[in-house]
């Protein structure tokens, strides 16, 4: 019988004796850490030489065993293809990408290879917000309904979400939040303050691609709109300063964000006015 030990933190019930990634005893380091080092551990470097040269085989070569072919290499984050447009984005502080709550965690979703990534469904949903110009061009490249009960016309674009440019994303994914519902919204009561996992000044590559093919001008426009969506922040904590990103001008304001502390500034004396 397999030993539960064995099970990765991941996939073990949030149960006592078991794995409480919310629980914290006598001041030791939370289990979220040990889960996210279980995750990381396969995008770092397996080198154990710690920056020696190896040392030379001095095996006879018809006594070599052959090196082991890598099916996968999981250093280098998954790529677009060819016909993909794409675009780097870094954030300025945090980023949450809630891909499902594991009893009361929230933990980023998780594609290809394991990679974390900012989803195409929620990257085409902050697209088509952003398209206040013309309903014809957020039908264009967003889709819209069909006649009658036919479901719908796709449009042109397809949004392949976003996924880190390299494994820096690795680096400072716990992080602490109070919920907001019971404080705000039921009671003016005291939070105990909970682990969620976030990326940490991650640049993001994003990745859009069209069904027909468009010309300069047109994707230009399309970028554009793009940066328009972002610029109102994308992912959750929106308003605590988290989905900003480096060098994209907010609607709000029309000034690009270069820091976290510029974010909590701006809310702050937002946060003023409104008193």
């Amino acid at each position: 019988m397999p030993d539960w030990s064995d099970v990765p933190l991941l996939y073990q019930a949030q149960i006592e004796g078991r794995c409480q990634l919310q629980r914290q005893e006598n001041k030791q380091k939370s289990r979220a850490y040990d889960w996210v080092d279980q995750w990381t551990k396969l995008y770092h470097s397996t080198d154990d030489s710690g920056g020696k040269s190896p040392q030379p085989d001095k095996t006879p070569k018809s006594q070599q065993r052959p090196s082991p072919v890598k099916k996968n290499n999981l250093s280098e984050p998954p790529q677009f293809s060819g016909e993909a447009k794409t675009r780097p984005y870094t954030m300025t502080w945090r980023l949450v990408t809630n891909g499902g709550q594991d009893d009361g965690i929230i933990r980023p979703a998780i594609g290809a290879r394991g990679y974390p990534y900012y989803p195409g469904s929620s990257m085409k949903g902050a697209f088509r917000r952003a398209c206040a110009c013309t309903t014809e061009q957020a039908f264009r490249y967003c889709g819209k309904p069909s006649q009658g009960d036919q479901g719908s016309e796709p449009g042109i674009l397809r949004f392949l979400g976003g996924y880190p440019t390299d494994n820096n994303w690795t680096r400072n994914l716990v992080d602490i939040a109070h919920p907001q519902q019971e404080k705000q919204v039921i009671q003016d009561g005291k939070t105990n303050a909970n682990v969620l996992l976030s990326f940490h000044e991650v640049t993001l590559n994003f990745g859009i691609s069209s069904t027909i093919p468009l010309d300069e001008q047109e994707w230009r426009t399309i970028w554009q709109i793009w940066e328009k969506a972002i610029g109102n922040g994308l992912g959750s904590r929106v308003s605590a300063g988290y989905g900003r990103f480096k060098d994209v001008p907010s609607p709000e304001t029309g000034v690009a964000e270069l820091s976290y502390e510029s974010v909590r500034n701006r809310h702050f004396l937002k946060l003023q006015i409104m008193n």
